[in-house]
């Protein structure tokens, strides 16, 4: 039987069964969370949206603090006790009182913080989600240790619909502005919470004595800091950009942001616990995890980048076609935001083959310095104007790229031309597939064509032209047999039709799991 050298056939498998329900899961939440953020956006306006993200940017450090990695703890101990579980609920529901207190008591300083005291109400009600997300993060953990993804994605698919289609949709319709935004995410954690619980029924009886003994409390602390330094990065832009230029532009950069970082988040969040899951049962298996990482690599890059390249290239079109003219501001910020994406989602699965080998510190390391430098650029950036702080995010992604990268590539053994051999594919499908649908756009466009007609096109004529340019480029694109293997294992997962054909683009990759290992 064909098998990935240095990692268990059982460990591949349950990671690709995993792989194969966070991705449908993942299909059904972007489309909710796109048809969400185009109503919610046409209903609300700019504004609304940029107070909900200056209160987002408090209620998120708070999140990160009241969960304090021990639900990544969880998943990574090896031999998992029933006082483990005990003991982490009891102190995620201790922090959590504490972090939503505090968030509360506060709230007046933020306010001046931010310098908008229009938030202060906002995040007094958001600040009840640090303690609803820390206590899922217990059932999470668990589900994640046993790679059932399946319960995860169905409870993220419920609550989201709930939450935001249901309620936030039926608020802002009714004219109650920002409140429907923070009711929505109220509401989707919470549903979110109760089914997950329902899934697990862990233990909930208190135990807060001997943490400074548990191995969890030594690991959240390292994934604390490190999940702060990655918080840092993704969202002090966010708070520049809402301190120095106010609601209004804040709104349009928050919107132009989600609606590639959406996409994005649900394709490495999807990809980065089914990683760390498997990377710490495979740990010592350093041959097969440098297969797995050369692999992934090649994988997301080739996903990622023509999609959002082909976004970056028509930006316009997509903002006036989505959002309507009172956004189309934001397609200056959309194009630097959008060719972040794949950098961002290459680098995004790096770090859980630390995690999962126990080298959590190596990742904060470096993404303490770039949130550092992230800081320094958009402020820079900023003093010309809104589109150059958007640009200087893509540059500063772009080297937390290739610093994270080289650093699992030399904690795996893996060399640089490996590395390339992995992205080159990704990168001139990309290059080549923005060009067809730019090209095709600029017509479109001289030819007095609307917005939403020149969309369809755009997406129906990528949609094509991206299957036929893979169909040239695979063999090419997937850098060794070995990574061909693991792709060909990926293959049985899916319908057999698409399997039959994506298995002669890549050159008779096993899919039967039968015949002598290369």
């Amino acid at each position: 039987m064909h098998s990935v050298p240095g990692v268990s056939t059982s460990v591949l498998k349950k990671g690709l069964q995993a792989a194969k329900w966070s991705y449908l899961g993942v299909a059904v939440r972007i489309v909710t969370q796109l048809a969400a953020q185009i109503a919610l956006a046409r209903m609300l306006g700019p504004e609304s949206f940029g107070l909900f993200a200056l209160a987002a940017v408090i209620v998120g450090i708070g999140n990160l603090l009241a969960d304090m990695g021990f639900g990544a703890a969880l998943t990574q101990k090896e031999h998992l006790t029933h006082e483990d579980i005990r003991l982490a609920f009891t102190w995620q529901v201790i922090v959590g009182l504490i972090v939503t207190g505090i968030l509360i008591g506060t709230a007046d300083l933020t306010g001046r913080l931010l310098g908008d005291d229009r938030v202060i109400d906002v995040v007094r009600a958001m600040s009840f989600l640090c303690l609803l997300q820390a206590i899922s993060s217990v059932s999470h953990g668990l589900l994640k240790r046993e790679l059932d993804f399946k319960t995860i994605q169905i409870a993220q698919i419920v609550s989201y619909i709930v939450g935001f289609l249901l309620v936030g949709v039926l608020l802002a319709y009714s004219g109650a502005g920002v409140w429907a935004l923070a009711a929505a995410w109220l509401t989707q954690s919470a549903v979110a919470f109760l089914l997950l619980y329902a899934k697990t029924r862990h233990a909930i009886k208190p135990l807060a004595s001997g943490l400074g003994r548990r191995h969890i409390a030594r690991f959240g602390g390292s994934v604390l800091m490190t999940n702060l330094a990655n918080w840092s990065i993704e969202n002090l832009d966010n708070f520049l950009i809402g301190r120095l230029f106010g609601a209004q532009s804040l709104g349009l950069y928050s919107v132009a942001y989600n609606l590639v970082r959406a996409p994005t988040n649900h394709l490495v969040s999807t990809l980065q616990p089914i990683l760390f899951s498997a990377s710490a049962r495979a740990r010592n298996h350093g041959h097969g995890l440098r297969l797995g990482y050369a692999a992934l690599l090649a994988g997301v890059c080739l996903v990622a980048t023509p999609i959002f390249w082909g976004v970056a290239v028509v930006s316009d079109t997509v903002v006036r076609a989505l959002y309507g003219s009172a956004w189309s501001q934001a397609s200056g910020l959309l194009l630097p935001l959008a060719l972040a994406m794949p950098v961002h989602a290459v680098m995004a699965v790096s770090g859980p083959l630390l995690w999962g080998k126990g080298r959590v510190m190596l990742e904060f390391r470096v993404q303490f310095w770039v949130a550092a430098l992230l800081i320094a650029a958009v402020l820079l950036a900023s003093q010309i104007s809104l589109t150059a702080a958007a640009w200087a995010v893509l540059l500063i992604y772009v080297i937390r790229s290739v610093w994270m990268i080289s650093t699992v590539s030399r904690e795996l053994g893996l060399m640089f031309l490996d590395v390339w051999r992995s992205l080159r594919g990704g990168i001139l499908l990309g290059a080549l597939t923005a060009a067809v649908v730019a090209a095709l756009d600029m017509g479109m466009t001289m030819a007095g064509i609307p917005p939403i007609l020149r969309l369809l096109g755009d997406v129906f004529v990528g949609a094509l032209a991206l299957p036929l340019l893979f169909s040239a480029l695979a063999k090419w694109a997937l850098p060794s047999p070995e990574v061909r293997l693991v792709a060909g294992r990926a293959l049985k997962e899916l319908p057999e039709f698409l399997r039959e054909w994506l298995q002669r683009r890549l050159g008779g990759a096993d899919t039967t799991g039968s015949g002598s290992r290369p």
